[in-house]
């Protein structure tokens, strides 16, 4: 702070305080902006550093510039460019802009926009506060907060971050994202620029969401066709379609003429070069570079050999050129030939790039050669041991041992290179395929795959040598013959290397696993242009159809799953160097696969083959333990290598998905989709097979053979939902899943299951966000038959097993193993699926509302607190339901409920911010009095410490909530209070008023329901007909039912009012302001000659009139 001068504060917020400040002995205005570190966690500190480190590292005139950062003990403070306004600030003030205006402000967002996505970064929280307006009105982009540089091992995240109002629909759908979010928001803020508001916009959050994800943007007619189309490739709701780049460069709206351009450049290099006061050692070190350091002496040994100078292995003395003995021998010949190349190169200038050129076999004499031969064998144990003693060590690649073997082989003749040499050649290639995956994963952690290239001329030379001197392969292929034509090349890369290898099926299938793992990752790190990755694919898809080891298999899978997933095969893939390469016939089936999504039953035959236990099992053994103790020894973890066969599935899905000309295709009304693309429909027909199915069973059944890890049997799981979402409506394979799998899908809710998952690290996939997706992916897919519409057979089905398989009280299980570990932090959102769940099983049959009393479901709700106010509104609703259900069901079930204790609970739901929750507990309160006054004295306790905070008085309350939801069941929960005798018709008197009110409600039901409840509040004695008639209602029950059109609400008016009838105060008070109404009533007789029922009450009625001492039989319990 010593270099600096606050002049005044101009901004305040959660995150800090921002001061407008001045470089001290300069004229420099900056801003100042601190951050505390009171109260922030290790993960927020990080966030910061992180914002700090991507400020630093951009330079472009519309993102703020990073001037300097220091950090306290106590604060953060960041030192930025001094802007002048906010586009927030514009908005508020001009409401809307002009179409020429906002033209400028897109292009400088674009602009901004595509340093950031091209240095692999997303902001994650565009929105108008953070575009600040600098000098000369140019636009800047701020508040890198929420940014992250997207990993080198996925383009998607999952992290929801950012405004709402601003955010992309997979965003709010918590659905995988990449940098297409940023786009979203801006086709938001220029929506807003233009039409004063966002396209959606509400104060509701669960509204906000479901217009971003539902509703159409709605654009005013006074919007240019340019901006229009401009605006509707940037708010696409599907990512895959939305414009992105180089498209958005030279979408019309945003394309300008030469002139402008040179303008706009022209501004930009008038605004001056801001100074930059930070030293590259003043930040704290982020957690990753404090890794970097502390695993320096291990980078240190992958220096590339270039570095190496050629030694003598037994004394490690360095040999140069000019020191290799030469043969004595005279010859003439020999000596003339040297004295002229000596001559040669003294006359040249030293060339260090070539430092390692071999030596030409003429310079070396027999005594030379004896002692290179000596030395590489020398060299070559030592190798040999160390391969012995430390199985892969990656970093030989890099180490003078390996450079000496590569570097001598070039030096010896060829007749010296046969037998032995060649065998230990060729185990140094297995130990080189072997290593190159680790390699890179070390390497690529801190230079980014760059240097990892730096070792290919060790590489280089060992291929040479393996090329040049060993049997050469015969082969017609057209592909095969050029790679291995451009791998006899001393300037091919690693990438020729190992599809050479891959193509010309001289490796061994442990090597074929490495290799093509290698790839993988390289194709994720995103290095390979279009062209290549396409040559890639073409060189391995063979290998998929006749693969039969499951580690290849596997790593087979990942690859075409990558490929994929990362969109970059497409016309431009078949153009090498400018020249459109001719697509063969036999790659067809590829290109349909990895551009269309289109499964054709070879392809799915050998994902099918990797799940299979012939392929887990190929060695004809018990169990897979020897095949894992094997992939053991090569550093490849067994657990997980059918994931990839999973993830291969799954990606295939979501791109034949994309085909369908409404992108519908995974529609949940099943059946046959008439807008479903021919690739989806391919993908469907490959689970038609009875085949499929059985061997989905083996593999649940043994799990894998253990090479199921958790993250793949979710991603299974979710597989499965999308098969059965789409397909729901399929007999035959719904009958083959419940006799397959629905078992085994309940089985996996086992509580011992369950605690072992959340036992087993997290590092390989275990521990508490285990088991929630775990239990939320098996409960999706049980879920499936309730949710959509399947014939009855089939739901009765379902039904049966999920019965027999005791379903009902595993995920009880789950619930309670949710509260014993709720020390172990244990989400609780865990429990919202299971519920929802177990409340569509409760509510379609009674057998289940019996097994969840028998296993105490009840004491697992209350354990769980699943009733509380702060519960979300969802849970709550979904547990209301199942104890609504389960006292409306029985009276047995009244004992458990009450035992539970949930009275207090149900009081403070009545006062629920969330009217339908309010509402919901009024029905579970009225069902607790459908069939006993057992609970009637309980009504009357006070709760909450306070006299009048009875359940009653809550029940009351509701009669005037403002919903008129909450008001129909508040009427219904009252009739029923007064139904079976006169115990609570006292503390009820305060009601009359509030329900003749609502006789007036627009809704039927709750008319019924307060017409009813008022017929009620006299069936058991005349306690307070004087209030009801001071109320006037007997004259407003006999008003509705003279003029109510609906029916239903008809029928039980009159029944109330035949209630009144019994007293002669009532019936008196009737005739004082009606006199006429018995005529009235037998006209109405005669009207409603067709509602037989409403005949019956009218009939009732006149009998009650006539024999007011007579007893009635009739009763009535309210409609809910």
């Amino acid at each position: 702070m010593e270099n600096y001068h606050i002049l005044e504060r101009i901004g305040e917020g959660s995150f800090g305080k921002v001061y407008r400040g001045r470089r001290k002995y300069s004229g420099h205005i900056v801003a100042l902006k601190f951050v505390t570190k009171r109260g922030k966690s290790a993960r927020d500190l990080d966030n910061l550093r992180q914002e700090i480190n991507i400020l630093r590292r951009l330079n472009h005139c519309n993102i703020i510039a990073m001037m300097d950062s220091f950090e306290t003990e106590g604060e953060f403070c960041m030192v930025t460019e001094y802007a002048q306004g906010e586009l927030f600030q514009v908005l508020e003030d001009e409401h809307s802009l002009p179409e020429e205006e906002i033209r400028k402000i897109a292009i400088q967002l674009i602009q901004a926009l595509h340093v950031l996505h091209s240095n692999r970064i997303i902001h994650r929280d565009m929105k108008p506060q953070n575009i600040l307006i600098g000098s000369k009105q140019q636009i800047k982009l701020a508040d890198f907060g929420f940014a992250r540089a997207i990993s080198h091992d996925s383009s998607l995240l999952r992290s929801i971050k950012g405004t709402p109002l601003y955010m992309a629909p997979e965003l709010v759908q918590e659905k995988p994202y990449n940098y297409t979010v940023d786009l979203w928001s801006l086709g938001v803020i220029l929506y807003e620029l233009a039409v004063g508001r966002p396209p959606f916009y509400t104060d509701r959050i669960v509204t906000l969401i479901q217009m971003i994800v539902r509703e159409p943007v709605k654009y005013p007619p006074t919007m240019s066709a340019s901006f229009q189309s401009f605006l509707k490739g940037l708010l696409n709701k599907d990512p895959a379609r939305r414009i992105t780049w180089p498209d958005i460069l030279h979408h019309p709206f945003v394309q300008e003429t030469p002139e402008q351009l040179e303008a706009r450049l022209q501004l930009e290099r008038q605004v001056r070069a801001l100074p930059r006061f930070f030293k590259a050692t003043e930040l704290h070190l982020a957690p990753e570079s404090e890794s970097e350091e502390k695993i320096k002496p291990s980078i240190e040994r992958l220096r590339a050999c270039d570095e190496w100078k050629i030694c003598d292995p037994e004394t490690g003395r360095q040999l140069a050129s000019n020191e290799v003995p030469r043969d004595d021998t005279p010859n003439p010949t020999r000596q003339t030939s040297t004295s002229n190349e000596n001559n040669n190169n003294e006359s040249s200038p030293p060339n260090e790039g070539n430092k390692h050129e071999p030596l030409p076999p003429s310079n070396i004499g027999s005594s030379g050669r004896s002692v290179i031969l000596e030395a590489f064998h020398t060299v070559w144990d030592r190798i040999n041991k160390e391969l012995d003693m430390q199985h892969v060590q990656a970093g030989l690649l890099g180490a003078p041992l390996f450079a000496n073997a590569i570097c001598l082989l070039p030096s010896m003749p060829i007749n010296e290179i046969s037998g032995e040499i060649l065998t230990k050649v060729d185990s140094l290639l297995h130990f080189l395929y072997r290593s190159l995956v680790m390699v890179l994963k070390v390497v690529g952690q801190f230079t980014q795959l760059k240097s990892l290239l730096q070792i290919k001329d060790n590489v280089h030379r060992f291929l040479g040598i393996l090329v040049e001197n060993c049997t050469a392969i015969q082969t017609d292929d057209k592909l095969v013959s050029e790679v291995l034509y451009k791998a006899k090349h001393r300037n091919a890369d690693i990438f020729t290397i190992l599809l050479w290898g891959l193509a010309s099926s001289a490796l061994h299938q442990i090597e074929q696993y490495f290799a093509t793992e290698f790839l993988s990752v390289i194709l994720r790190r995103g290095v390979l242009p279009k062209h290549q990755v396409w040559r890639c694919a073409q060189t391995l898809f063979p290998l998929l159809s006749d693969a039969s080891d499951i580690a290849v298999l596997s790593a087979l899978s990942t690859f075409f799953a990558e490929v994929i997933e990362s969109c970059h095969i497409d016309e431009s893939a078949l153009t090498s160097d400018g020249e459109l390469a001719e697509l063969r016939p036999q790659d067809e089936e590829l290109w349909n696969l990895v551009v269309r999504g289109a499964l054709t039953l070879r392809c799915s035959d050998s994902i099918f083959r990797l799940f299979s236990n012939n392929t887990l099992n190929e060695d004809g053994g018990p169990d897979a333990s020897s095949k894992a103790q094997l992939l053991t020894s090569y550093n490849i973890r067994a657990q997980g290598l059918l994931d990839s066969g999973i993830v291969f599935l799954l990606r295939v899905a979501s791109k034949a998905a994309a085909q369908s000309p409404l992108n519908g295709a995974n529609g949940k009304n099943g059946g046959e989709n008439p807008s479903r693309s021919e690739e989806m429909k391919m993908f469907m027909s490959v689970f038609k097979h009875d085949r499929v199915w059985g061997i989905f069973d083996d593999m649940m059944t043994t799990g894998g053979v253990d090479f199921l890890s958790p993250w793949g049997l979710f991603c299974f799981l979710k597989l499965l939902r999308i098969v059965r979402e789409i397909q729901c409506n399929e007999a035959q394979m719904e009958v083959a899943v419940n006799e397959h799998l629905l078992l085994h899908l309940v089985n996996l809710l086992d509580l011992k299951h369950i605690e072992y998952l959340f036992r087993w690290p997290e590092v390989v996939g275990g521990g508490s966000n285990a088991v929630k997706a775990l239990v939320h992916a098996t409960v999706k897919v049980l879920g499936i038959p309730f949710a959509h519409s399947v014939s009855e057979e089939l739901l009765v089905d379902t039904q049966e097993i999920l019965y027999d398989a005791k379903c009902v009280q595993k995920l009880l299980g789950v619930l309670g193993f949710v509260v014993s570990t709720k020390e172990l932090h244990l989400e609780a959102s865990v429990l919202e699926l299971p519920i929802s769940f177990l409340s569509r099983l409760v509510t379609s049959s009674t057998h289940f509302g019996s097994q969840f009393v028998e296993a105490k479901g009840m004491l697992v709700i209350k354990e769980c607190g699943m009733l509380r106010s702060s519960c979300s509104p969802s849970l709550i609703i979904d547990t209301l339901l199942i104890v609504s259900q389960l006292a409306r069901s029985s009276q047995d079930n009244y004992k458990c409920i009450l035992e539970a204790g949930l009275l207090s609970e149900f009081y403070e739901l009545m006062q629920h911010s969330e009217a339908m929750v309010r509402a919901k507990a009024l029905n579970c309160i009225g069902n607790l009095c459908r069939h006993s006054t057992l609970f009637y004295s309980h009504f009357l306790t006070p709760l909450g410490g306070s006299s009048s905070s009875t359940i009653l008085a809550g029940m009351i309350q509701g009669l005037s909530d403002p919903d008129s939801y909450v008001r129909r069941f508040a009427c219904f929960a009252i009739g029923n209070a007064a139904f079976h005798n006169d115990e609570l018709y006292d503390a009820l008197q305060p009601a009359i008023p509030l329900l003749v009110q609502n006789l007036r409600n627009e809704e039927e039901k709750t008319r019924s329901n307060a017409g009813g409840a008022l017929g009620n509040l006299v069936r058991n004695s005349d306690k307070l007909c004087g209030d009801l008639c001071v109320h006037k209602a007997p004259w407003e029950l006999f008003e509705l039912a003279m003029t109510d059109s609906c029916t239903a609400s008809r029928r039980i008016v009159l029944f109330s009012l035949g209630n009144f009838c019994v007293y002669p105060q009532c019936f008196n008070f009737l005739v004082d302001v009606e006199p006429g109404f018995v005529g009235e009533l037998e006209h109405l007789y005669d009207e409603v000659v067709a509602d037989e029922v409403s005949r019956r009450n009218i009939r009732r009625i006149l009998a009650k009139i006539e024999a007011l001492t007579s007893e009635d039989s009739g009763e009535y319990i309210g409609a809910e």
